[in-house]
């Protein structure tokens, strides 16, 4: 979601693993129609989000060279993830130090955002696992 270019990513990562080498990727993806509301906790703006779908990551592998060993879509994960987090922010309200302090006082619209991107199934973490042939 935050790198343009998912074929750069993959070629660099080919070249720079030995035969039989292991990538593994954990990005959130587009995994339904449409895009989540800006903004969102990797990009305030449409022009600095680069999410694409889990095909984009496959052609982009398989183009550098990778064989798909394994995928897992994460969308129960987080939608588990966000009520958990949900529910400790009601009892004990936001810690002192953490992910809001880095994404700034918009950090609860973000979050939201997102909460309800994968609510709706339009985005989910995904997670790839490619072996560079050896």
């Amino acid at each position: 979601m935050n790198l343009p270019d998912k074929g750069q990513l993959f070629r660099e990562a080919f070249r720079a693993l030995k035969p039989g080498g292991t990538f593994a990727v954990y990005d959130v993806m587009q995994t339904g129609a449409a895009h989540p509301d800006f903004p969102l906790p990797w990009s305030s703006v449409s022009e600095s989000s680069f999410l694409e779908k889990p095909e984009t990551y496959r052609m982009a592998a398989s183009a550098a060279g990778f064989g798909l060993e394994a995928e897992r879509a994460r969308g129960e994960f987080a939608k588990e993830f966000f009520a958990k987090l949900a529910a400790s922010l009601a009892q004990s309200g936001p810690p002192p130090v953490g992910l809001g302090l880095v994404m700034g006082p918009d950090a609860q619209v973000k979050i939201g955002n997102m909460v309800k991107g994968v609510g709706a199934g339009n985005i989910a973490p995904v997670e790839m696992i490619f072996r560079k042939p050896g």
